[in-house]
């Protein structure tokens, strides 16, 4: 489902940037919204059970639906930003636990670690290399 999610983060990257229209602008916004949704759903329901799941699910699609309605009706970019912005920081912390206490195999973690660094490194480099 992530990797869906990062399509839909493709289109709406280029629904927005090829036409730059506030429609475009919310379709780029929500589908980062909703990909970032899934990844923290996927990290957090490694450790907990089924009721869990399902509350969980509950909770981020009530949460994601209500904060994609209130942005597209209202625009109210700060709010948006900072709530996109806290589900980016959780889901890291979310993911920095996870590796630190379920991942026992040393050759593993370290390969995860090198990879986090690569796409962090990519993520900072891209912008100042197209400027």
């Amino acid at each position: 489902m992530g990797h869906y999610m990062l399509i839909a983060v493709g289109l709406g990257f280029v629904a927005y940037h090829a036409t730059i229209k506030y429609t475009g602008q919310m379709l780029d916004e929500a589908s980062m919204l909703y990909a970032t949704a899934t990844i923290i759903y996927g990290a957090f329901t490694v450790t907990i059970g089924d009721a869990g799941r399902r509350a969980l699910s509950i909770t981020v699609t009530i949460t994601i639906v209500a904060v994609s309605i209130i942005h597209n009706c209202f625009s109210i970019e700060r709010a948006f930003r900072l709530f996109f912005t806290s589900m980016v920081f959780v889901g890291f912390l979310q993911c920095v636990w996870l590796l630190s206490t379920r991942i026992s195999d040393l050759v593993a973690l370290k390969g995860m670690k090198r990879l986090a660094f690569y796409g962090f490194s990519e993520g900072v480099s891209l912008p100042k290399c197209a400027s």
